[in-house]
């Protein structure tokens, strides 16, 4: 995660997209590398007789246990990382079925009662869909759900899973349970503790103990949203 976050302040147009992946990977193999050294060192009896150059890198001392660490675990790091990126790489991203451009045309007449009811009904069919997507061990109990990279990381009551899918579109969907506080963060409005916005500071405070940041364009919404509720700081400006 810290390596993904360290590659996403670079800046992309400079850099191909493989090339961010492959730095990434190397980042989150060298960060790894002296946890594995450590278990190896500490529990001797996981290791093998050296048989190649590299296990006897690894006999020369602490500081090239992790090199030989490093040198073993990269290839099978870099090669999953890709294969989880492979979304990414090929620039898709799961959208809910039957989706159309819903943009407005600037002289549209106003919606019939009945085609009211079809988008009601449409918006019921998507949010199940969406619903059936998570595993059912989680429930359907949605605390908040953030966006990571080309994946949304849904964090319900019994735990959290990361699907495929894009923020924006979900958040539309559920604009009736919760409400989106930043492009990268929903959450579900019976599970928002306290709003805090005051100066500089603007966060919802979660069950799992996250503060959740507010984003500056969001904070009328949120205010507006929640209102006059005892969740809502009395001291946000």
């Amino acid at each position: 995660m810290f390596a993904s976050y360290v590659t996403t302040k670079m800046p992309p147009k400079q850099f191909p997209l493989y090339l961010l992946l492959l730095i990434s990977g190397l980042l989150g193999a060298v960060l790894v590398s002296p946890i594995f050294a450590s278990i190896d060192y500490w529990f001797p009896g996981l290791e093998d007789e050296p048989d190649s150059w590299v296990d006897m890198l690894d006999q020369k001392g602490p500081f090239f246990r992790v090199v030989s660490e490093f040198l073993e675990v990269t290839p099978g790091i870099i090669t999953l990382w890709f294969l989880i990126n492979i979304p990414l790489l090929l620039k898709v991203t799961y959208k809910l079925p039957n989706e159309k451009d819903n943009t407005p045309e600037r002289h549209s007449r106003p919606k019939t009662e009945k085609e009211l009811e079809l988008e009601l009904e449409k918006r019921k069919k998507l949010k199940a869909e969406f619903y059936e997507r998570l595993p059912k061990v989680l429930g359907r109990d949605i605390i908040s759900i953030s966006s990571e990279l080309h994946y949304v990381n849904v964090k319900t009551t019994k735990g959290n899973t990361l699907i495929l899918g894009a923020l924006n579109q979900i958040a539309q969907v559920l604009d009736d349970e919760g409400i989106l506080i930043h492009r990268s963060h929903w959450v579900h409005k019976d599970h928002v503790i306290r709003v805090h916005i005051s100066g500089s500071e603007a966060w919802c405070e979660m069950p799992y103990g996250a503060k959740l940041p507010i984003s500056r364009s969001k904070r009328k919404l949120v205010k507006l949203y929640f209102g006059n509720e005892t969740k809502v700081d009395n001291a946000k400006s």
